[in-house]
């Protein structure tokens, strides 16, 4: 009769698993080797840990990365980044939970770009001023509702397939020259029109017609 035995290479799974070693509690420093799902691997001093990011340590740490942890004698958490080796990698800072900032004022500033993207945004402000030197807009559907607007500028270009305008009543002064161009043009009014000018041409290539139950001329 006989029996195998399997002996298990314990040396061998450690190198392939190694087990999270319990760090003594209070403040580490190690290196960051890898995420997972959310922890991350940490080498301090030569001994392989999990740890996981603390709510207060708000930029997201990456492979590489120097840190400081601190332990409470059954868990690691990362506290603070101290060291990264890639400069040119971003800073990201991000979380599965909300965040809210509140304070009497606050600044943004980006030297070269500013983005912000989010599939909805509310803007409330008592008092805004938007100033750019170039601004481009562009929406598949905007809704404008404005009590009073008063527009100031030297040039202003609009491009639109298609225009609806409703007002209660409409004031347009220009100072200058105004110019208007379509391939036709309807002016109707329900109930009175009026043309006035020092000077008046009416021309036409072909034929120009004037129809009313009375027509008046001088």
């Amino acid at each position: 009769m006989s029996i195998n035995l399997k002996v298990r290479n314990l040396n061998a799974e450690d190198k392939q698993h190694p087990r999270e070693s319990k760090v003594d509690v209070g403040i580490n420093f190690g290196r960051v080797l890898s995420e997972t799902s959310g922890s991350y691997s940490i080498d301090l001093s030569g001994t392989t840990t999990v740890a996981m990011q603390a709510p207060s340590c708000l930029v997201k740490p990456k492979a590489g990365d120097y840190v400081a942890c601190i332990s409470d004698g059954s868990r690691l958490f990362i506290s603070s980044i101290l060291e990264r080796d890639a400069k040119e990698a971003p800073i990201e800072i991000k979380f599965d939970d909300p965040i809210q900032l509140s304070a009497p004022d606050i600044a943004l500033m980006g030297e070269k770009q500013l983005a912000l993207t989010s599939q909805r945004g509310d803007l409330n402000f008592s008092e805004m001023a938007l100033r750019a030197m170039k601004l481009e807009a562009s929406a598949d559907e905007a809704k404008t509702s404005i009590k009073n607007l008063t527009h100031i500028g030297r040039t202003i270009k609009t491009t639109l397939s298609e225009i609806l305008l409703r007002a209660g009543m409409a004031l347009r002064v220009i100072d200058g020259t105004d110019h208007q161009k379509s391939s036709e043009a309807y002016i109707i009014a329900e109930k009175f029109l009026s043309m006035r000018g020092e000077m008046t041409s009416v021309a036409a290539k072909k034929d120009v017609k004037i129809d009313g139950s009375r027509v008046h001329i001088g």
